[in-house]
């Protein structure tokens, strides 16, 4: 399965570094003549033999030809600056600048017009501690083209160093902002420091072929150093938010922070954007996006290469994304390198290394065509206890009924995670950790993900509790789970499910994969899947290798443990392969039982390489797990279903 990448260009904004060179005459002898200095380093005889300066630069022609619904409003040649322009405008006027920087602070207030530049070469650059432009009132619209607003000084405390805009509605095409700060020491403020860069309240943003780049706030409780949205709809296409930083106590979203919005985001990269816990930070969370009450959409984007950073914090989720009560749609997204590392002194736990989702009073989060590859979360502390839930994605709910996660070719790949403490050292789910909310999935692939913990390691595609797992045609292969002390309830290959609560939870797997998964550790409940409580385990039409472990590991058993009875486990055209003979494949209320298993190599058709992603495991031709199943089971061909994968109605990825 692989991500689709759907553009490759990138916009004008990225930053012209034009070289003009003055040529500039040489020196005479000044100890025999008098000469009139002209500026820029030139000498002349006389004053009228100096060289006529260069006329006042006009804006691009093709930019202002007077097309607007209004009038072309030109600064400087007709107005020295942009706020005199502004006062001399009308509705539906547009604003030319010509190239050059505008040390000046401007306000719109309820106009309606268009102010246009000549790309990187025009800046508007804000003075004292005002934003560089600031919008407001109902009737107020904006279009913003070809310019870049960029930083000067410190913004204290209030919203919107760079663009600040109240229940108006503003568009940037083709729009650079950058290096705007922000500080804020009051703790008696609600927000704090919040969107350094770009700060909308009502109305609407949209964002077209626009950078919001290099913006930093520092201080109490920063929100949304690149962007922070509250109570807006906003639109984002082809936008880059990058390198955006929070150093704060309690930090949210250093790239984009939004609250009661809507936003919609495609073709666009959130990348490099950093959270720091400052001293007396208990949260960093949402290093890319922070999102409450929101409703967020990203379509053909990638997120990668953010990172949480804290000595202090002892919470920290979603070096990606962190969505709390929001309805979620990820479509053709790439989450890549992203990082969250906690040190320090006390208790420390991540909930969430990528995605961290929170359900309570409104929700949803489906994922199609999602990949989460080579992220990581190192927690190392000398307290007493440290966790991982989630190196991929956590979410927990509690609403009735259950919000359900939706999963359609997901990969997680290459994923890494390590965990240590004094005492106790714990990663619970690499792929994804869920609790109190159901899972249905199609088309799951978990391949060379890594987990070491002090003490526990479960759930190498999933771990949770009081949940309903639906997984189909699914992969897992190639990870690796050590725990060198103890691991109770340790499980390398599925999920852990330690406890459920209503009737029906538990784990419902059919068409997976298992296959060449390595445990090292001393003990644990069950090498594929374990389900306390009134858990159920459901497997079927599946080809599962037995855990490679290293040491031998001391098994309840094998493939699955059960607590909740008999009736609990139930296995349906599975093929259980490669055990060693010494411990029990399954086991039901901590006793051994018998189950009807086939047991086959399944000829997979490639597995050289010394990495899970680049095997093939289709089965061969002359392979015993081809139409194997049920035979009121077809596979897209019409045939009976092959084990594995790749076969049952959903078998073509």
């Amino acid at each position: 399965m692989q991500v689709r990448r759907r553009w490759t260009g990138w916009m004008s904004v990225i930053g012209l570094v034009g070289c003009l060179e003055a040529r500039k005459a040489e020196a005479p002898d000044t100890a025999t003549t008098e000469y009139v200095d002209c500026g820029d380093g030139l000498l002349a005889t006389t004053e009228s033999a100096c060289p006529e300066p260069d006329p006042a630069p006009e804006a691009d022609p093709e930019r202002c030809t007077g097309a607007g619904a209004g009038a072309d409003l030109h600064v400087p040649a007709e107005y020295p600056t942009i706020a005199e322009a502004i006062e001399a405008a009308r509705d539906g006027d547009r604003i030319c600048l010509a190239s050059g920087t505008y040390e000046e602070s401007v306000h719109i207030d309820g106009q309606q017009i268009t102010i246009v530049g000549m790309g990187a070469t025009t800046q508007l650059r804000g003075t004292g501690h005002q934003p560089a432009l600031t919008v407001s009132g109902p009737l107020s619209t904006l279009d913003l083209e070809h310019l870049t607003l960029r930083g000067s000084g410190k913004r204290d405390c209030d919203g919107g160093a760079g663009l600040r805009a109240e229940d108006a509605d503003v568009v940037l095409t083709d729009v650079s902002v950058r290096d705007f700060e922000m500080t804020c020491d009051d703790d008696d403020l609600v927000w704090g420091s919040t969107g350094a860069g770009i700060y909308i309240r009502g109305g609407s943003l949209r964002l077209i072929d626009t950078e919001v780049v290099d913006n930093a706030q520092w201080g109490h409780k920063g929100r949304g150093a690149g962007i922070a949205l509250f109570d807006t709809n906003a639109w984002f296409e082809r936008v880059r938010v990058q390198g955006n930083v929070s150093w704060s106590t309690d930090a949210l979203g250093a790239g984009v922070y939004a609250e009661s919005t809507r936003l919609e985001v495609s073709d666009s990269v959130f990348s490099g954007n950093e959270l720091h816990g400052a001293p007396g930070a208990s949260l960093v969370a949402g290093a890319a996006l922070f999102a409450m009450d929101s409703t967020v959409e990203l379509h053909h984007t990638d997120v990668s290469d953010n990172h949480i950073r804290s000595s202090e914090a002892d919470l920290a989720g979603g070096a990606g994304l962190r969505l709390q009560d929001c309805d979620v749609r990820l479509d053709d997204v790439l989450l890549q390198d992203n990082t969250v590392v906690l040190s320090g002194l006390g208790t420390a736990h991540v909930y969430g290394g990528v995605i961290a989702a929170s359900i309570h009073t409104r929700g949803s989060l489906a994922l199609t065509n999602v990949e989460l590859l080579n992220n990581t979360a190192n927690v190392g502390t000398s307290g007493s206890i440290v966790s991982i839930l989630g190196l991929g994605i956590y979410v927990e709910g509690d609403t009735s009924p259950r919000a359900t996660v939706a999963l359609d070719h997901v990969r997680f790949d290459n994923n890494a995670a390590w965990a240590s403490a004094i005492d106790v050292g714990s990663i619970h789910g690499l792929g994804l950790y869920v609790e109190g909310v159901d899972v249905e999935g199609r088309h799951i692939v978990a391949v060379d993900n890594v987990a070491d913990a002090r003490l526990a390691v479960s759930g190498g595609l999933i771990g949770g509790h009081t949940t309903h797992v639906d997984l189909d045609n699914v992969i897992v292969a190639g990870n690796r789970m050590d725990a060198p002390t103890v691991a109770e309830g340790l499980v390398a290959a599925i999920g852990a499910l330690p406890s459920s609560a209503a009737p029906g939870d538990g784990l419902w797997l059919s068409h997976a994969d298992v296959y060449n998964n390595v445990i090292g550790a001393q003990l644990g409940d069950a090498g594929l899947v374990s389900a306390g409580g009134s858990g159920h385990v459901h497997l079927s039409h599946s080809n599962i290798e037995a855990p490679r472990t290293s040491p031998v590991t001391d098994w309840n058993a094998a493939i699955v443990a059960v607590e909740g009875g008999p009736d609990h486990l139930q296995l349906d055209h599975v093929n259980v392969w490669n055990l060693d003979g010494i411990h029990r494949a399954f086991s039901v209320e901590n006793e051994g039982v018998e189950v009807d298993t086939m047991a086959f190599d399944p000829l997979y058709t490639d597995t050289t390489s010394d990495f899970a992603r680049d095997w093939d495991l289709r089965l061969q031709s002359t392979s015993p797990a081809i139409d194997a199943g049920d035979p009121t089971c077809t596979d897209p061909d019409g045939s009976t279903c092959d084990l594995g994968a790749f076969g049952g109605p959903l078998g073509s990825w």
